[in-house]
């Protein structure tokens, strides 16, 4: 019953120059229970509405005189802050590179003219969802300990309800999930960086490794999901300061297998890879990682990738247990081995290939830090 409260209450901004749409949508939202909706034409309003208004929601269209979709999505994007307000696309075009480029630049999904009152409806609502969850991230400090098994059912079941729901725009999907995945780290600002450099040097090294561009691109979106399991683990252990006590080790050990649960029964292919990478990726090519202790090629590639690249970025970034190190020490580290990390850890073909394109993943880390 709080939740559809929420949800009732939650403020929906609409932004399209066609004022029979606008207005049409505006009288199904209030008709559906909807009643905090503000309605504007002019693309130009768009900052100054949303100052003021304050929405949980926004739906906007791409095509539009003075600013078109794009550069209202860009303008927004400096008023948010730390909260993450969904956007969702609309255009009348069936243009996939449209969608790649909206949903490149902070769009969260996407919804083709002329629409259809049960989809907008069953779309805003999971975006309200999304919104809220996020929001209760935000507020509570030990929200993923207290409500930890509630939030991982609501997560899964959104999860499969984008999958039933998606299946015809697989882009807008992509970055749903990719948005639900940073809940379980919104709290870090640069976990968020980190989560989104390991996609881009995933991709990097599997294109260096000769995957064809539809696995490339599988790898890409997969990789956010790496850590998705850590949903799981109370607050004390996730961000606690001072080394963990064996006891505490072992709890965090499980968060490979949470991510597993969490996305194993899905049919779309993202999902299929994503549940291998939370699963083994903090296997080791020597066999010593967890949690199954898996060997050499046992251990599926995209999470050998996943291994190493995580390692090279945490190397590159700083922790509370640890200052950063430059991109020659961390290769070196890798390389070499420095006690903790060892070559051994990791598959050699793929560290050779790490090697050769390190330059690369240098200017991705250099292009992608806050």
């Amino acid at each position: 019953m709080q939740v559809e409260k929420k949800l009732e209450e939650s403020k929906i901004l609409i932004i399209d120059d066609d004022l029979a749409l606008g207005m049409t949508l505006e009288e199904i939202l209030r008709e559906n229970d909807y009643h905090r909706v503000r309605y504007i034409s002019d693309s130009r309003e768009a900052e100054k509405v949303f100052v003021e208004f304050h929405p949980d929601l926004v739906m906007l269209d791409i095509h539009m005189p003075h600013l078109d979709g794009f550069a209202v999505i860009e303008r927004l994007k400096n008023l948010n802050g730390r909260s993450f307000v969904p956007v969702l696309m609309m255009t009348a075009e069936a243009d996939e590179d449209a969608c790649v480029k909206a949903l490149s630049i902070g769009a969260t999904d996407f919804l083709s003219k002329p629409v259809r009152v049960t989809e907008v409806l069953a779309r805003i609502r999971n975006l309200l969802r999304v919104r809220h969850l996020q929001a209760d991230l935000e507020s509570k400090n030990d929200f993923l300990e207290d409500k930890v098994k509630d939030r991982t059912g609501q997560l899964r079941h959104s999860i499969l309800e984008l999958d039933r729901m998606h299946a015809e725009v697989k882009q807008a999907y992509i970055e749903t999930i990719y948005r639900l995945t940073r809940a379980t780290e919104y709290k870090d600002g640069e976990t968020a960086e980190h989560v989104k450099r390991l996609s881009f040097y995933a991709a990097e090294i599997g294109r260096a490794l000769g995957m064809s561009e539809t696995d490339v691109e599988l790898l890409l979106y997969a990789s956010p999901m790496h850590d998705i399991g850590k949903i799981g683990i109370p607050d004390n252990i996730l961000f606690k300061k001072e080394k963990l006590t064996p006891e505490e080790w072992e709890v965090m050990k499980t968060h490979p297998l949470i991510g597993y649960e969490i996305l194993k029964d899905s049919n779309a292919p993202v999902l299929k890879m994503g549940s291998i990478i939370a699963l083994y990726h903090h296997e080791r090519w020597d066999g010593s990682g967890y949690p199954q202790g898996l060997k050499g090629a046992a251990i599926p590639i995209e999470a050998r990738i996943l291994s190493l690249v995580d390692v090279y970025d945490a190397l590159r970034s700083k922790r509370h247990y640890k200052d950063s190190f430059d991109h020659d020490t961390a290769c070196r580290i890798m390389l070499e081995g420095d006690g903790r990390v060892k070559p051994d850890h990791f598959d050699p073909h793929l560290l050779e290939i790490f090697r050769s394109i390190s330059g690369q993943l240098a200017k991705i880390y250099d292009d992608n830090r806050s």
